[in-house]
């Protein structure tokens, strides 16, 4: 009961919730944002107006940000468009900030006032990310990370002679200016092709060099992977020149983007592509494994009293698979089981650190829907392509994945938003009330 009284009391006299939204590229940051604010205006519709979570919500209102927030207008404007259209990746960063009013639901309500909470949600490229880990590496280690990386056949065959011509270079020589950016430059368009279909790669550093903040990346911060032996102590040298500008990126790029956001939530989404990458089999499967097991590894988990007094610490996350309108909704629950075995390793993790950690499928937007044809059961939709309506029938998934994860589905279609959508009604979805629910639900 201490416990409980304990925690009662943190709700109340907290105001401000911070979320945030963890996603590699891709994986459908920017529509689950859109969706949860257009979810919890509608809340008297829908999904949440039967949730008894929700009963005593009264108010939602949006928060307009003169800059620096959520793109929700523009959002809209492409959900809704004649065609529809996904709402466009990030590419900076942002705050959407969502007033909530409601009626307090313990024995006291009516006699307390309204209760007033403020979502705060970072919205950032799901690139910038991927830079997390880097606050553990230093310059020659993370050197020999992209190395050994790029010895892998698919990544060193898409590198043409890049790697071969680093190797080449004698890192205590003195630096070229123009050699370096060259190479820079070459060392990105790596990165973009390793990112790409089919290969769908995910451990990508620096995630700043394929979406710079602002757009253009500061000359100062460009630096290549070079071989580490020797060199660091040879001023104007090739190694002592990268070192700088890699601890300068840490510095400028990565530290502040940590400590002044990641370091001060309360919750958290981790929504994962499992079938994107499912498509591209196993090496993706592998790869985003891994580069979402080093982004978790950097936030600041626990649900005990005291460290929540201490610090700021995550103590509940939702763990979603994504896009599961696309495939049977009988075999969404496989999707689930597969990104809980992709991730088997974190989740203990994350369990043992007392955090509260809930996984499910999500579509955050529903495109497909079943239909009949012939007597036989498919799902219908439009191309993303073209818009064209199309009935399919979805591949078969694994009902685990296996201990080596070589698996791979092919015929996916990729399809558009539906038809019709409307900010004046709830947009409709897999879940999303379920995401809500525990992100929230102590709180209302």
């Amino acid at each position: 009961m201490t416990s409980r009284l304990r925690q009662r009391a943190d709700r109340l006299l907290s105001s401000t919730l911070r979320i945030g939204v963890t996603g590699l590229s891709g994986a459908g940051k920017s529509t689950f944002l859109a969706s949860l604010i257009n979810q919890l205006e509608n809340h008297t519709r829908g999904a949440l107006a039967v949730h008894p979570r929700f009963a005593g919500l009264q108010s939602v209102r949006w928060r307009r940000e003169a800059e620096g927030g959520f793109d929700y207008p523009g959002a809209l404007a492409a959900l809704t468009a004649v065609p529809p259209r996904w709402p466009a990746s990030t590419r900076d960063l942002g705050v959407a900030r969502i007033d909530l009013r409601y009626r307090r639901g313990h024995v006291l309500g009516d006699l307390l006032p309204q209760g007033r909470l403020t979502l705060e949600i970072l919205d950032y490229p799901g690139e910038w990310l991927l830079d997390l880990p880097l606050l553990r590496l230093d310059y020659a280690q993370w050197c020999a990370q992209v190395e050994a990386l790029a010895g892998e056949p698919p990544r060193r065959a898409l590198a043409g002679g890049l790697f071969d011509e680093l190797a080449a270079i004698d890192p205590a020589a003195p630096c070229d200016e123009a050699h370096l950016r060259a190479l820079h430059a070459r060392y990105v368009d790596w990165l973009r092709a390793c990112r790409a279909l089919p290969y769908r790669y995910s451990r990508l550093t620096p995630g700043r060099f394929l979406l710079p903040e602002g757009g253009t990346l500061d000359a100062s911060l460009e630096f290549i992977p070079l071989s580490c032996g020797g060199g660091a102590a040879v001023p104007g040298s090739w190694f002592a020149v990268c070192e700088a500008r890699y601890r300068d990126y840490k510095t400028r790029c990565v530290e502040p983007f940590y400590t002044g956001h990641f370091a001060r939530l309360d919750r958290q989404v981790v929504l994962v592509d499992m079938l994107g990458a499912l498509e591209s089999g196993r090496e993706a499967l592998v790869d985003m494994s891994a580069a979402l097991a080093d982004v978790l590894e950097h936030f600041r988990y626990g649900s005990g009293w005291l460290e929540q007094l201490v610090s700021r610490r995550v103590d509940r996350v939702a763990l979603c698979a994504t896009k599961v309108d696309h495939v049977f909704p009988e075999h969404q629950g496989a999707l689930q089981r597969g990104m809980e075995d992709l991730l088997f390793d974190t989740l203990a993790r994350l369990r043992h650190a007392g955090v509260d950690v809930r996984c499910l499928p999500l579509a955050s937007v529903r495109a497909a829907r079943r239909a009949d044809a012939g007597g036989q059961p498919v799902l219908e939709g439009r191309r993303i392509e073209n818009g064209a309506f199309m009935r399919y029938r979805p591949p078969a998934l694994p009902e685990r994945l296996p201990g080596d994860l070589d698996v791979r589905i092919e015929n996916l279609p990729h399809l558009a938003p539906p038809d019709g959508l409307h900010r004046g009604d709830p947009f409709p979805h897999y879940r999303m009330d379920s995401v809500l629910d525990i992100l929230l639900g102590d709180y209302l």
